[in-house]
């Protein structure tokens, strides 16, 4: 009985502890089969959060002892184009501090990225959480386009500017012209003049007071006819410098409605506002090829640091929330790998008082080419510091997509082959860049496609190019970065594009071309009538000096001289009769 009673014990305690082995056998089987979906599940949406975007993850591995993981396949949206991947990982090992991921830390000795891209195609559109601000450009569309009078109200122009001269030209005249002709003789006068003086040299003085009476009259004509002619002299010079400066405010009222014309009609046609920017709708989000990858790192780290700061519980550990030791990445830059290493990545700086160092150098580099990016940045209380710069010789470049078709741009382009140099820098303070750089493309081979008249044009232009020199500036903040770009590329294709454009074909042309006259045609009317009238001033002024001149030569003397000579004559007669 004691037996049977013992079996049954041992028997039920047999039960018993079957059932917790039994547990444990069901989570290890529940761990080995769902722990790495559970994960995988986790660290995307961990990273779709940050990134704004969807994050895929084709594959994810783990082990525990010592713990790491492992990640194949990694997506990450482009929000601002979800059609592409701003990154992908084609693979990525990781040896993850099992203590600090306790204390909800990412702490990583070692990370290992294997083929880093940027601006690889999706097969669908990922989901976006946080939409980017499209500056994206745009070919203009006709509903685009400013009207005439818009273009007319909110642009400089010369014809404003020479009716505003041409006006101050007639006004520094027109009194005093009128003044200085008004104090001028008439013909009347002048005829009257004649007349007197003719008067005064051919009456028959008997009586010699009377004789110097008429001297002191004729003087006193001559001095009058002296100050008329001075006071001709002025109206003269006056009226030539009037002359000059209307006719030059006239040419350039004439000329002002042409300049504007050509400066504005490319703007009014849609021209302008596209070839203005086709360098920068090409080649602008290549020029930023090389510092996307290190603006995307500090701006999903500096996210990190922000979200940290504002969560209410105090942190005392003095650990850093993200911190990776040493990475090593290769990139796949325009299908060539480089090399890349990293040491102290992390979002809070000043707890590890050491700032993220970074290089890049090309792999399995050919004689005559190099390719080497170094720089450091900090993040403290939330702001960025950082420099970088780099240098790159003999890039082998093919098949780069300038703009991809999901753009749906009237204008796409792709480089079939090209070599490329460039040297440039790039600085952050306090979250705002600054700097620049030069990209020179040598034998340059572009296939351009338009599917419009202009940007089938353009299309054609910028075939022909072999060789390409780019200048960037860098500027705006971390969360909206801008790079400008600019080369003669835009000059070459305007000029090009407006020596075959028809302007009798564009009513908008028309119309801007008639409006631009109508502005000079009133003042340009006024200064004809005044230039004129300047003309008919110095015509009869001209006229009048001559005649004036003629009568200031007469003299009076000899009638003095005959009639001292008769009494001279008288006076002899009376002294010397017998």
């Amino acid at each position: 009985m004691k037996r049977k009673s013992m079996s049954r014990q041992e028997g039920k305690i047999s039960n018993w502890l079957s059932v917790p082995l039994a547990l444990i056998g069901l989570l290890l089987v529940t761990y080995l089969f769902f722990a790495n979906m559970i994960l995988k599940n986790m660290a995307e949406n961990a990273l779709s959060d940050a990134n704004g975007a969807e994050v895929n993850i084709a594959a994810l591995s783990h082990s525990l002892f010592p713990f790491g993981l492992e990640l194949e396949g990694v997506e990450v949206t482009d929000s601002s184009t979800p059609t592409r991947n701003k990154i992908y990982i084609a693979s990525a090992i990781a040896d993850v501090s099992l203590s600090a991921l306790m204390q909800s830390k990412l702490h990583i000795e070692e990370l290992v990225i294997d083929e880093l891209s940027f601006g690889t195609p999706r097969q669908y559109a990922g989901f976006v959480l946080t939409q980017t601000p499209s500056q994206g450009f745009k070919f203009p569309t006709v509903q685009d386009l400013p009207s005439v009078d818009e273009v007319l109200e909110n642009t400089p122009l010369k014809t404003t500017q020479a009716i505003v001269q041409a006006q101050g030209v007639y006004d520094k005249y027109e009194a005093p012209l009128k003044k200085q002709a008004a104090a001028l003789p008439s013909k009347e006068q002048i005829e009257a003049y004649k007349i007197q003086m003719q008067s005064l040299r051919e009456t028959d003085y008997k009586d010699p007071a009377k004789l110097l009476e008429a001297k002191k009259t004729f003087d006193e004509l001559k001095a009058k006819i002296k100050s008329d002619l001075a006071n001709a002299k002025i109206l003269k010079e006056t009226a030539n410098q009037a002359r000059a400066e209307l006719s030059a405010s006239a040419a350039q009222l004439k000329q002002a409605p042409q300049d504007d014309y050509a400066l504005l009609k490319g703007l009014v046609a849609g021209e302008e506002a596209a070839i203005g920017q086709v360098t920068e709708h090409l080649f602008g989000d290549k020029a930023q090829l090389y510092t996307q990858g290190l603006l995307m790192a500090i701006e999903m780290l500096k996210q990190s640091s922000t979200k940290t700061s504002e969560m209410p519980e105090e942190d005392t550990s003095g650990l850093p929330n993200v911190w990776i030791k040493s990475a090593n990445i290769s990139v796949n830059l325009a299908d060539q790998l480089i090399q890349s290493d990293w040491s102290d990545i992390t979002e809070n700086h000043e707890l590890i008082d050491q700032a993220t160092q970074f290089a890049l150098k090309s792999i399995a580099t050919e004689e005559g080419k190099n390719l080497s990016l170094t720089g450091d940045f900090k993040i403290l209380d939330g702001l960025v510091n950082s420099k970088q710069k780099w240098d790159i010789a003999g890039l082998a470049l093919s098949a780069v997509e300038l703009v991809p078709k999901e753009a749906q741009q009237s204008l796409s382009a792709i480089i079939e082959s090209a070599v490329l140099n460039s040297t440039g820098n790039l600085s952050i303070v306090a979250n705002e860049l600054s700097g620049n750089s030069k990209f020179n493309f040598q034998k340059l081979v572009l296939d351009a496609q338009g599917q419009t008249e202009l940007t089938n044009s353009i299309a054609g232009i910028i075939e022909n190019v072999d060789q390409l020199g780019l200048l960037t500036d860098f500027s705006g903040s971390l969360l909206s970065p801008s790079v400008g770009v600019s080369s003669n590329l835009d000059q070459e294709i305007m000029s090009a594009i407006s020596a075959s454009f028809k302007d009798s074909d564009n009513p908008a042309l028309n119309e801007l071309k008639q409006k631009l006259n109508a502005k000079v045609n009133a003042q340009l009317s006024l200064s004809d009538n005044q230039l004129a009238s300047v003309e008919n001033v110095l015509a009869a002024v001209n006229g009048d000096t001559d005649s004036l001149n003629d009568l200031v030569k007469q003299e009076l003397s000899n009638v003095v001289d005959e009639k001292k000579d008769e009494l001279l004559n008288k006076l002899k007669d009376k002294l010397f009769k017998p």
